[in-house]
């Protein structure tokens, strides 16, 4: 289960609207072609031509917001995110140009298929693209130590929260978004970060991570078993094959006997 928080859900539920808006009138688009220009019949094979040209857009936007943007925005990839902008953007303009060729003469005219004239220009089609994906950019939360060292600031939605170091009780990612448990609250602080992000913060002589979803604070490891980690509070956490070695020497080098 993936944590979305309250706000995002607001976005998620109008960009359903948007795309759903977006097919809709494509279809109603067509079926008022059809009745003024005297069809006895809606031409729905275009209206399922229509929405099959358009699902790479679709998809495009579903493959920003799952994978692009959590995985290279919220790392600080700041560089090969932008590249990956600039791919997709000449992609989708050049699938975009493919579907709606611009006539001989300069004006709008029927593409193959039957398709009259561009549903939007070019540029404006390719400036929306890029402002929508580089609005993911201001979205990155830092994470910034407190001067006494022993705490760190999270931004976590529209509040910066100080956790302390010795009240974490574990780290678990959710996607792009972490949660972290700490002592006294049944709440979890939630954070748009990516756990290698937040791993690289944390000082590595307190905290461990175990598995590509769980950090530890090492004070806090009560017991070993086979794949598998029992925290002093009792949760029981699972061991991830590529972090049992990191842990096997963590522990060679304190264990007696």
């Amino acid at each position: 289960m993936v944590f979305i928080r309250p706000e995002e859900k607001r976005e998620n539920i109008l960009y359903l609207i948007i795309w759903v808006s977006a097919f809709l009138l494509s279809a109603l688009r067509i079926a008022i072609g059809c009745l003024v220009g005297g069809e006895q019949a809606i031409d729905f094979l275009s209206i399922l031509q229509t929405w099959i040209m358009m699902l790479p857009f679709l998809i495009v936007f579903c493959l920003h917001n799952s994978f692009i943007a959590p995985k290279l925005v919220y790392e600080k990839n700041t560089a090969a995110y932008l590249a990956m902008v600039a791919l997709l953007v000449v992609a989708v303009a050049g699938y975009y140009a493919w579907l709606y060729p611009e006539p001989e003469d300069g004006l709008m005219g029927p593409p193959p298929g039957g398709y009259r004239g561009r549903p939007i220009e070019p540029n404006v089609m390719r400036a929306i693209l890029t402002v929508y994906m580089l609005a993911a950019l201001p979205r990155q939360q830092p994470v910034g130590e407190s001067p006494d060292g022993d705490s760190i600031f999270i931004k976590t939605d529209y509040r910066t929260v100080r956790v302390a170091l010795g009240e974490i009780r574990y780290i678990e990612s959710m996607s792009e978004y972490v949660k972290i448990y700490i002592d006294g609250s049944q709440t979890p602080v939630l954070a748009l970060l990516s756990l290698k992000f937040l791993t690289e913060k944390l000082p590595a002589e307190r905290f461990i991570r175990v598995h590509r979803s769980y950090i530890i604070p090492v004070g806090r490891l009560r017991e070993v078993g086979k794949g598998e980690v029992t925290l002093s509070d009792g949760t029981i956490l699972p061991v991830g094959e590529m972090y049992r070695q990191a842990l096997k020497d963590y522990l060679s080098g304190r264990s007696i006997g």
